[in-house]
């Protein structure tokens, strides 16, 4: 499960729920990382990868049962009046997701 060295740093999985906590989109690179393919995950509760017990932390609950731990970054969607309308999460396997602040 996940990237192998050969597979370089710049591999990211993301994640995209709505308001409801819905997963609307997965991508390729989070059926490496995670194990579930996009048709098993899409519009499933975010739950699914978060286990409860864990609330909101970054480890993460793989489709074999095991909980990992990734480098993440939670980005909230807002609409063109500022109203969340969703959000989206970064994983890498290793080190940084690569977002870096503005400036």
């Amino acid at each position: 499960m996940g990237w192998s060295e050969a597979d370089g740093p710049e591999r990211h999985a993301t994640v995209t729920v709505d308001t409801q906590g819905v997963i609307r989109s997965w991508d390729s690179g989070t059926e490496t990382l995670f194990g579930y393919m996009s048709t098993e995950a899409l519009g499933q509760s975010l739950d699914l990868i978060v286990p409860a017990e864990l609330g909101g932390a970054l480890p993460v609950h793989c489709a074999d049962g095991e909980v990992r731990h990734f480098a993440g970054r939670l980005v909230v969607l807002l609409d063109g009046l500022g109203a969340a309308v969703g959000a989206t999460v970064i994983f890498a396997t290793t080190g940084t997701t690569g977002v870096r602040p503005f400036g």
